[in-house]
């Protein structure tokens, strides 16, 4: 059961993390308005304006997750600094209530991670699997050539957006005839069009509600061809992976990888809980305003350096992902003890 003192640190913690978001999210978002506008001659019309905030709002999902782990650190900090100079912090700690302080740290850290575990990256990851301009070369049935160039092409669905051609040719590559549409879908037995429009060489037109080419696509493949790293996939099509590990061996240790990252998300929140509570301890409630910046803005982005190292070797299969899922946060709770090795941080 929660105490009232737990409950009412975690409402802190958790509100000042939040804030932190918010804030830090329509920082960046404002500066790629501003990017777009200024890459576009600097004009400041409505529409340029509107259409700037249109593709930002696109990547909204990618910026809310990027920015969640400084939100993470810094809104800690921010907390343990305001507890600081009004003296709660060190109330606590007189009347032996760190225990409490710390079942309070992992706790808002957890729940931190486990909102960036179930809400957030999927959210994002629903954006970045849409890949742009994929390009399949297959042969049909009666041995003609198919290409299929689509603008936008989400791998989790299969389904093709922004416009999608297909040009059928024959064995010698000649062009018989090219299929347009907007939407479609590629499945494991065809590829379809809705909608589409026919061109033949001789110029004749044909539209139809829906045109289907009966060739084979490796979806497993063609999804892991596309994603950009292991990290990409959902946490809610873990069990798919699992199916597949369990079908395909070579497949196991993708999985284990993606299993690791979402494990990985909730530790490094609490290890950044625990590192703020030792700045927190270290340093001065008065007097610290410079090494206080400079602690929220470097020691972050060092984090998302090394996380990007770290979770790069392991896609290029060079390193296990046991070691930046448990090795990164242990040794960042080694770093807070140290750094306050002369303070009694867990009494």
């Amino acid at each position: 059961m929660i105490s009232k003192l737990g409950l009412y640190l975690i409402k802190k913690f958790l509100a000042r993390m939040f804030d932190f978001w918010l804030f830090l999210t329509t920082i960046v978002f404002s500066i790629g308005v501003i990017e777009i506008v200024m890459s576009r001659g600097g004009s400041t019309s409505h529409a340029t304006l509107i259409d700037a905030l249109l593709t930002r709002l696109d990547d909204l999902p990618e910026y809310l997750n990027e920015t969640m782990a400084y939100a993470g650190y810094a809104g800690s900090i921010i907390t343990f600094w305001a507890l600081s100079r009004s003296r709660e912090l060190q109330q606590i700690r007189l009347m032996g209530a760190t225990k409490v302080l710390i079942k309070t740290i992992i706790g808002a850290g957890a729940i931190f991670g486990m909102l960036q575990v179930f809400v957030i990256a999927p959210f994002a990851s629903e954006v970045r699997i849409q890949q742009k301009d994929i390009r399949l070369v297959r042969k049909n049935q009666n041995g003609e050539q198919l290409i299929l160039f689509a603008k936008n092409y989400n791998t989790s669905n299969g389904l093709i957006y922004g416009g999608a051609r297909v040009l059928l040719l024959d064995n010698s590559f000649n062009l018989q005839a090219i299929y347009s549409a907007e939407r479609g879908k590629i499945t494991k037995n065809a590829w379809t069009l809705e909608k589409n429009q026919r061109k033949d060489n001789s110029g004749a037109q044909k539209i139809s509600e829906k045109k289907t080419f009966p060739v084979e696509t490796d979806m497993i493949a063609l999804a892991n061809v596309l994603q950009e790293s292991a990290r990409e996939i959902s946490i809610y099509n873990l069990p798919a992976a699992y199916t597949e590990a369990r079908i395909n061996e070579r497949s196991v240790r993708p999985f284990l990888d993606r299993a690791l990252f979402f494990i990985h998300l909730p530790l490094t929140y609490i290890a950044f809980g625990l590192i703020a509570y030792a700045v927190a301890l270290y340093l001065t409630p008065r007097g610290t305003g410079m090494q206080l910046v400079l602690l929220v803005i470097f020691l972050p982005c060092a984090v998302k350096l090394l996380q990007h190292i770290l979770w790069t070797q392991v896609g290029a299969a060079s390193l296990p992902a046991v070691l930046p899922t448990f090795g990164l946060p242990l040794a960042f709770c080694c770093a807070a003890a140290l750094s306050v090795r002369t303070q009694r941080l867990f009494i």
